[in-house]
């Protein structure tokens, strides 16, 4: 008899190091935000399966497989990996619309609905940004980063068995956004730019919220 995981970060982590395929679903989410336009928008994938869906034919999906060749990943994740990009959806449908508080802002959720208004605030503001040589590229792809992670965690969802996924994504979003603070730090330092000293307060501020999350939910870990 097959002994069932123990769904705890760590396991969690394992497994989504191993899937990060689905952070291109989370960005290629993000892209459909008019506000983000210097991410890549889905229209040509859109334009694409539906010229296959004239002639017959279907794109294949690939497998669910690691960068290091493993095996595919088990009902299970796939399941979940299937509720984030769900998750993806509804978030920026909400916020686009000035939904915020409907349908996720449920007591259950730990105050999900505020934080993803503050990721993607953070995100725009950095995507605003006039590209120039003193500004790193990373940072334009990791801050949308941060949200993206925020809803792959609560997609990912607050049962028993996910709980400690939603943490984990949490924790990257922290990384993330941490590592947003410290390339404004080291911008403000060598230009003393306002804006980006603005930022760096506004990342730090993000980071703390998150933190506070991440606090609540391993809170409600009793295994």
């Amino acid at each position: 008899m097959k002994e069932e995981p123990s769904y705890n970060e760590a396991w969690w982590e394992r497994e989504l190091h191993r899937n990060e395929k689905l952070m291109d679903r989370y960005l290629a989410a993000l892209a459909d935000n008019p506000d983000l336009t210097r991410l890549r928008t889905t229209e040509e994938g859109s334009e694409l399966r539906q010229a296959d869906s004239q002639t017959g034919e279907e794109e294949p999906t690939p497998a669910p497989t690691d960068s290091m060749g493993l095996e595919p990943l088990d009902e299970f994740f796939l399941e979940t990996g299937a509720a984030m990009e769900s998750a993806v959806e509804e978030v920026m449908d909400a916020l686009e619309d000035g939904q915020e508080g409907v349908a996720l802002n449920s007591p259950d959720h730990e105050g999900y609905a505020e934080l993803a208004a503050a990721a993607r605030r953070f995100a725009v503001a950095i995507g605003s940004l006039e590209p120039c040589s003193e500004i790193p590229e990373i940072l334009f792809l990791s801050a949308p980063k941060v949200g993206a992670n925020l809803a792959g965690g609560h997609g990912l969802g607050y049962e028993e068995e996910t709980l400690c996924g939603n943490i984990v994504k949490c924790r990257w979003a922290l990384a993330d956004c941490e590592f947003c603070r410290e390339m404004l730090e080291h911008l403000v330092q060598q230009t003393g730019r306002e804006v980006y000293r603005n930022l760096a307060a506004q990342s730090l501020q993000l980071s703390g919220q998150i933190r506070e999350r991440v606090t609540r939910l391993r809170a409600r870990v009793w295994w």
